[in-house]
């Protein structure tokens, strides 16, 4: 499935990455939590981060000020409760968002 991953050393991207757990908690070191703001949730798209991120120390993520996250982030379209490929429209959204913020 076509993720964006925010990556803690700066940047992001999209990937295409298998849709499991395994895969998404490869990509955040751990743990997945869901922690997307509203904008993002009503436009569909979730964030995921390593939910013991702070407890572990890891970096903040330079890519998403104002916003504190910590360690990698990965964007996830939703379909109802799972996790699901962004859309085009999602990922130009996430562009423009991550420029704007």
């Amino acid at each position: 499935m076509r993720v964006m991953v925010f990556y803690a050393s700066g940047g992001y991207r999209c990937e295409e990455i298998e849709n499991s757990l395994g895969a998404l908690q490869n990509i955040v070191g751990g743990y997945i939590e869901p922690c997307a703001p509203v904008q993002l949730r009503r436009m569909g798209i979730e964030l995921l981060a390593n939910e013991e991120g702070l407890l572990k120390g890891l970096p903040p993520n330079q890519n998403l000020y104002p916003f504190f996250y910590v360690g990698n982030v990965v964007a996830v379209g939703t379909a109802g409760e799972n996790f699901d490929e962004l859309s085009d429209a999602q990922v130009d959204f996430l562009h423009k968002w991550v420029v704007e913020l």
